[in-house]
């Protein structure tokens, strides 16, 4: 195990994979770290031992991907996908050192299993295969890592309403899906970075200017009148 960390942090580095390279410099600094706590007893007494066997190195790799789960779920919590992402990627790349049977992919968004391709690659991901998943919780995390966007575009969403607002134009989409309520979003630019979003609403909503009341907290949309929407 020990042989096969050390191969694939030189490949990491000949390739330039930085990330891939910094994990396993971690991993290689606390399999040290416990070889050198290995080397003496619980009463400070030599164990005769310079380098601790595989089966420690096994527990440590199992218990530096506990933490990062732990913290994949705190960031998640906390809204800093990019750190839940990062820590998410270091997983997987320990779990590779794990025998077959415990290196079984246990990735996992907002608690849906996923396998690598949704964690890694969801720019691989098509409105068409989305459309066709039967599992509906599977299905709502590949549109979030999809981005419900361009899923929209994607699967040519039909649009229930039009209006413009300070950022432009402003569209009420549907999308219906299998065995699972619709998507419906407000699509809209906001003004001050003229980003675009697709902002999912209930799918009760018939215009544009109800949808975002309902996202301004006003259950009444003949109350919702803003000098200025942002």
């Amino acid at each position: 195990m020990r042989e096969r960390i050390q191969q694939a942090m030189k490949d990491a580095m000949k390739s330039g994979d930085k990330r891939r390279l910094s994990t396993l410099r971690l991993v290689t600094a606390a399999i040290k770290d416990r070889d050198i706590a290995g080397r003496v007893d619980d009463k400070g007494q030599s164990t005769g031992k310079d380098r601790v066997e595989d089966s420690d190195i096994l527990a440590l790799l199992q218990k530096m991907i506990k933490q990062r789960r732990e913290s994949v779920e705190i960031y998640t919590q906390g809204g800093r996908q990019e750190l839940a992402e990062q820590e998410t990627a270091e997983i997987a790349i320990i779990e590779e050192f794990l025998p077959a049977q415990m290196g079984d992919t246990r990735l996992r968004w907002r608690g849906v299993r996923i396998d690598q391709r949704v964690a890694f690659q969801p720019e691989s991901l098509t409105a068409s295969e989305i459309l066709q998943e039967r599992n509906a919780e599977l299905r709502r995390v590949k549109i979030e890592r999809m981005g419900a966007l361009e899923f929209a575009q994607q699967a040519n969403a039909q649009v229930l309403d039009e209006d413009r607002d300070p950022g432009g134009p402003r569209r009420l989409l549907r999308i219906d899906l299998q065995e699972d309520e619709p998507l419906v979003g407000l699509n809209c630019r906001c003004p001050s970075t003229g980003r675009e979003y697709l902002l999912r609403v209930p799918p009760q909503m018939k215009s544009c200017h109800q949808a975002a009341a309902w996202i301004a907290g006003f259950d009444d949309p003949s109350d919702y009148h803003p000098d200025h929407e942002s």
